[in-house]
């Protein structure tokens, strides 16, 4: 129909006649439903409102049964790498799923056994942005493993010292009617291993680079190590941990800083362990030429400690750059700047003179020579300032010890090599409350430590060994002495004809 015919003088009439309808009701709505269906424009309006209604509301009813379903009978976990409990649980995954999924992915480490023959150690674990379905106490469990792309963690081998970075991973968990704790029951389970491995050995934390969150737990805890493995000089061990006891046994408050130095390999980080086991404590360990650390990063984490801890600053003076000798190579610096541009000078006169028919006479031809080799020591690369070793000033490290000695139950270690090297103000005493030297071994380690790794050994042996071990010249340290009786385990005889390998 046309625009002039829907506007003709006929359905005007049409139109006008729709009043005349109230006064017979019998034929109003069937005159009514004749217009709307003579007129296509006015019936396709109404109709698509009508459906986009009908639309709407089975979208909205659709929305509101799926809110109620996944409510009342879907229970969802996730859980991501900066949890503690990540790994525990991705343990039991893989152990639960590995055989029942069909999308793996596989870690592969190369170990060797006693006899250094090496076997292929195989962990299979589901694939990345796949999702596994499988069976735990009767319950079905579907699992999303992913990466989050825009989010990194670091991590610090505590035996290299390398930092690699990783994603941060997230495992998503659904399983449906199931009844509200299941998920508190599937962690405890998670957990339960996890938990026994910690009450076996000690759990060691570090900062979590970059991230300003706090410690992070290493997965795999380290072995308890007893006092008696430990064997430094007569006293030594008695003493410092009568210091602890006294404080540990009352109950009260306490603050407590301990600084152990001497050379390394001397044992001073396998000593804290053993006192560590001994009272029961966890270590947090903190690296300060860690380029990640800063003041304010370092005072939380070192006020912060998780409970029962003992908190470790290792090594404690390679953190900073020695001043005198960042002085020595200014000054150096200084002189092959100085150098160079007198020879060069020298150097450009001189053959300016030859240049000009002058001819060079014995003590000319010494001042070109003296001259080229300034300018060859000048052209001497300088010694660049060195970086920084850490981000950490001495002044951050001092405010955060005070913030740590003004809190209760704590138990700070330092280490160092080099005491000379450490700013008095850092070692002074409510700082420091108790120094112990570290040293070589004596005659009586000598002995101990042999007897302690050959039991069977004979007198003579063992005196034998002590006799060459004292005449030696050079100072022997413990970690020679223990890398040496294991590369001769069960051999005492061979150990005794073998100390000059002991390097």
């Amino acid at each position: 129909m046309s625009f002039s015919s829907f506007l003709s003088p006929n359905t005007f009439s049409t139109v006008n006649s729709f009043g005349s309808f109230g006064s017979d009701a019998s034929t109003w709505f069937p005159k009514s439903l004749a217009i709307f269906l003579s007129h296509p424009l006015l019936f396709g309006s109404i109709g698509v409102t009508f459906f986009g209604l009908i639309g709407y509301c089975t979208k909205w009813m659709y929305s509101m049964a799926s809110e109620a379903f996944f409510q009342y009978f879907v229970r969802t976990l996730v859980i991501t790498t900066e949890n503690p409990e990540f790994e525990w649980v991705a343990s039991l995954v893989r152990k639960q799923s590995w055989w029942q999924s069909k999308n793996l992915s596989v870690d592969s480490t190369i170990n060797y056994a006693a006899n250094g023959k090496g076997f292929l150690e195989r962990e299979y674990q589901p694939a990345i942005d796949k999702t596994h379905v499988f069976s735990y106490k009767k319950q079905l469990i579907q699992v999303h493993r992913e990466t989050l792309s825009n989010q990194t963690k670091q991590e610090q081998d505590e035996n290299t010292g390398r930092v690699d970075t990783r994603q941060v991973e997230k495992l998503t968990l659904t399983t449906y009617r199931c009844p509200p704790n299941f998920w508190d029951n599937f962690l405890d389970d998670a957990s339960q291993d996890g938990l026994k491995d910690m009450e076996k050995g000690i759990s060691i934390y570090t900062p979590y680079p970059h991230s300003n969150v706090g410690w992070q737990r290493k997965v795999k805890t380290r072995n308890k190590r007893s006092l008696e493995s430990v064997i430094l000089e007569d006293g030594v061990v008695e003493k410092l941990t009568k210091d602890l006891s006294k404080y540990n046994e009352m109950g009260v408050p306490y603050r407590r800083g301990y600084l152990l130095y001497g050379p390394a390999g001397t044992g001073k980080t396998s000593f804290i362990t053993a006192l560590a086991s001994h009272f029961q404590l966890n270590v947090c360990i903190i690296a300060l030429s860690d380029n990640t650390l800063n003041d304010q990063y370092l005072h939380k984490v070192i006020n912060e400690p998780p409970n029962r801890s003992l908190i470790l600053l290792e090594d404690i003076d390679a953190a900073f750059l020695d001043r005198e000798e960042e002085l020595k190579e200014e000054e150096r610096n200084k002189n092959i700047a100085a150098t160079s541009e007198t020879g060069h000078a020298q150097s450009a006169l001189a053959q300016q003179q030859f240049a000009y028919g002058h001819p060079l006479t014995a003590m000319n031809q010494q001042q070109l020579a003296f001259a080229h080799a300034q300018s060859a020591y000048g052209q001497q690369p300088y010694n660049k300032p060195r970086k920084r070793r850490t981000n950490v000033t001495l002044s951050g490290i001092l405010n955060a010890l005070d913030g740590v000695m003004s809190s209760e139950k704590r138990i700070v270690f330092m280490t160092t090599n080099y005491k000379n090297k450490l700013d008095s103000a850092l070692i002074r005493p409510g700082r420091i409350d108790f120094e112990q030297y570290i040293g070589h071994c004596t005659p009586m380690m000598f002995e101990r430590m042999f007897k302690r790794f050959y039991k069977d050994c004979t007198n003579d042996q063992c005196q034998s060994f002590v006799d060459l071990a004292s005449a030696c010249k050079e100072s022997i340290s413990p970690a020679q002495l223990q890398r040496h009786f294991i590369r001769y385990m069960d051999d005492p005889q061979g150990a005794v004809d073998n100390f000059s390998e002991i390097k």
